[in-house]
């Protein structure tokens, strides 16, 4: 049994395998699409063997 704190009436799958079903009301939108991102000097120390990646902050 999975832990739900919240129950919905039905549900659809999210198309993310990790993310499993969402309540089906849910519009499924890609982050960059609903967010602005800017460019941040959080961290400045790039090594060559690692990749860039970008960072979420809150």
């Amino acid at each position: 049994m999975t832990y739900n704190p919240r129950s919905y009436p039905s549900y659809k799958p999210s198309g993310v395998e990790w993310l499993g079903d969402v309540p089906a009301h849910w519009e499924m939108r890609r982050l960059r699409n609903v967010v602005n991102m800017r460019v941040s000097n959080v961290d400045k120390h790039v090594k060559a063997d690692e990749e860039p990646v970008r960072l979420c902050s809150l």
